[in-house]
């Protein structure tokens, strides 16, 4: 699952970018996605995190991605 959702980011993300800006894309994006893992969360019981762990998650993929 996850190669395929990887796969083809940069199909959508091709023909996303002809009706929206890059940024504009970018951000409806990162809405739907955490959209889904707030429902996926919440349908599965997960217990909240931390402001701490939160911090060092953004921090973390800060580095990565950065």
């Amino acid at each position: 699952m996850f190669v395929l959702f990887w796969s083809t980011g940069f199909v959508v993300a091709k023909y996303g970018t002809h009706d929206a800006g890059p940024l504009t894309f970018l951000g409806i994006r990162m809405v739907i996605a955490t959209t889904a893992l707030l429902l996926f969360a919440r349908a599965t019981s997960a217990p909240p995190i931390s402001r701490t762990s939160a911090r060092w998650a953004a921090v973390s993929g800060l580095g990565m991605h950065a």
